[in-house]
């Protein structure tokens, strides 16, 4: 009776299914492709395909040889563990066909979007995507509440979000509170094309998966200075003043006049960065 490989390609292909969605979860890879929310389901999903696998693996029975004298019990020749070499070749080209470009996949795939992807899921070209309805509020949003809400740095400028500014444009009663004042904002940011003078800061909002991903940002200004060398996908520091105005796509949009901006990447790294006031300020 010979050995039969492929009988556990089932089995071994759980196992090896499982350990991809563990590594995925336990070194943290997942983040860039599922909510938070969704982050446990991947643990529970690992762990049930190595469950499943070694519950297999466990109980299989061992084949029936065939008989050798005629009996009207004899098993259909299907039942009897002969290995056909040819089904053995097909089975293992399908494990083949099935694991080796998940492989391929797991070492080459970059877990981050291109920047043609990120301009091109922002509503094309650069515009903002549809903005939500007005934020809910309780109560009339003021002054005295804004500086509340909002600390400052030494230099005087008010830390805000910039999911918030996004919600903020097109809503006329924030929109004259926060317009004019000194804000510093941490967002990634596209650096564009060299002759654009302006950058982009943006940040990724999932609903559930990477596959609704959507870039929710706006334009940052270099007027009077230079547009400084940071590689696109980097978060970034910018402090400046804030203003709105109307984009291409028809909706109102934030819009900062850069007074200085911090590559945080760079300076994690060790690399040199433009830290200070751009010239011109």
């Amino acid at each position: 009776m010979k050995s039969s490989w492929w009988r556990w390609t089932g089995p071994l292909t759980a196992v090896f299914l499982g350990l991809v969605l563990l590594y995925f979860f336990v070194s943290r890879r997942a983040e860039v492709y599922l909510a938070p929310d969704f982050l446990n389901y991947l643990l529970f999903g690992g762990c049930g395909l190595l469950v499943l696998a070694t519950f297999v693996i466990c109980t299989r029975e061992t084949a029936v040889p065939r008989r050798h004298a005629p009996s009207t019990f004899d098993l259909p020749a299907g039942m009897v563990d002969e290995e056909d070499p040819s089904s053995s070749r097909m089975r293992g080209l399908s494990f083949g066909i099935l694991l080796l470009p998940l492989w391929g996949a797991i070492l080459l795939t970059e877990d981050e979007f291109s920047e043609e992807v990120l301009l091109r899921r922002s509503a094309g070209g650069g515009a903002l995507p549809e903005r939500p309805p007005a934020m809910e509020r309780v109560g009339e949003y003021t002054e005295e509440r804004f500086r509340e809400e909002h600390a400052q740095t030494p230099s005087g400028h008010f830390r805000v979000d910039a999911m918030e500014l996004f919600y903020v444009a097109g809503d006329e009663g924030l929109m004259p509170i926060f317009k004019d004042k000194p804000v510093q904002v941490e967002a990634q940011v596209l650096a564009l094309s060299p002759s654009e003078p302006r950058m982009w800061m943006y940040e990724l909002m999932m609903t559930c998966c990477s596959a609704d991903a959507r870039p929710f940002g706006f334009p940052i200004e270099f007027d009077g200075g230079e547009k400084p060398e940071i590689p696109s996908k980097n978060r970034v520091r910018v402090t400046g003043i804030l203003g709105f105005e109307m984009g291409e796509d028809g909706y109102l949009s934030p819009v900062i006049q850069v007074e200085s901006i911090e590559d945080l990447e760079a300076e994690s790294s060790g690399r040199s960065s433009p830290t200070g006031p751009l010239s011109g300020f």
